[in-house]
């Protein structure tokens, strides 16, 4: 028996098909629903792909505002102290994943003791913290 008329017969009068053609058209209707549900779960599965390949896109002012924090964070010395600048500045690039020639140091100064709790906090909103 043709697999479509069994499947026509079988919507519309099952009692008068017999007990092997009842089962082949149930395993029939069986594997064309796990079929169909996996096409759908890996159409659903590539368009999460997608979705999130657009969504992780960096955005270029969260570069520029981190790299304005770390600024602030750079201590006072004094102008003649030329290595403690390079120091400096080599801990800068090395966070910024830069070279040294691309970064300016324009001024150097320490920021005023804090207590322990206001230190972490200030690093944990600049998300050095992990």
């Amino acid at each position: 028996m043709d697999l479509v008329v069994l499947l026509d017969k079988m919507s519309t009068d099952i009692k008068s098909l017999s007990y092997n053609e009842k089962m082949l058209g149930c395993l029939i209707v069986t594997i064309l629903a796990m079929v169909i549900v996996f096409t759908v779960l890996v159409l659903l599965m590539f368009i999460v792909k997608t979705m999130k390949n657009f969504a992780n896109k960096p955005k270029k002012e969260e570069v520029i505002v981190k790299t304005k924090a770390v600024e602030e964070v750079v201590e006072e010395v004094e102008a003649d102290d030329k290595e403690l600048v390079a120091i400096i500045s080599a801990a800068v690039a090395a966070s910024l994943n830069t070279s040294t020639s691309k970064i300016i140091v324009k001024r150097i100064e320490r920021l005023s003791e804090d207590p322990a709790w206001a230190q972490a906090g200030r690093i944990e909103q600049m998300g050095l913290s992990k």
